[in-house]
């Protein structure tokens, strides 16, 4: 029997887990002043900020694309991009019910 999960669940399990990520890496980087001394060079800061941005990408990037570019490679291309599209559509969801529970 194949295990076949429709593209929207796919892409709502890591709409998820990208936003599980964003959510830790804003706790961490609001703690962040309380743990780390203040730093003696404005340059430090703007380099850690730079490369959390960057690894940031990657985490984002192998979460939301990771397996739509496994089934292109295997010629899936039409489920690929529904699962990115339906992505999209669950990132964009998940922020409107993130700004509505603050205006709450």
């Amino acid at each position: 029997m194949k295990n076949f999960r429709h593209p929207a669940i796919i892409a709502l399990i890591q709409a998820l887990g990208l936003s599980a990520y964003i959510g830790l890496v804003a706790s961490l980087m609001q703690g962040l002043d309380k743990v780390m001394p203040p730093l003696g060079s404005p340059a430090l800061g703007i380099s850690f900020v730079l490369m959390l941005f960057v690894l940031s990408a990657l985490v984002s990037g192998s979460i939301m694309l990771g397996y739509p570019l496994f089934l292109a490679k295997d010629g899936k291309v039409k489920q690929a991009m529904q699962i990115v599209g339906y992505s999209m559509l669950w990132i964009f969801v998940i922020m409107l019910l993130g700004l509505m529970s603050f205006a709450l």
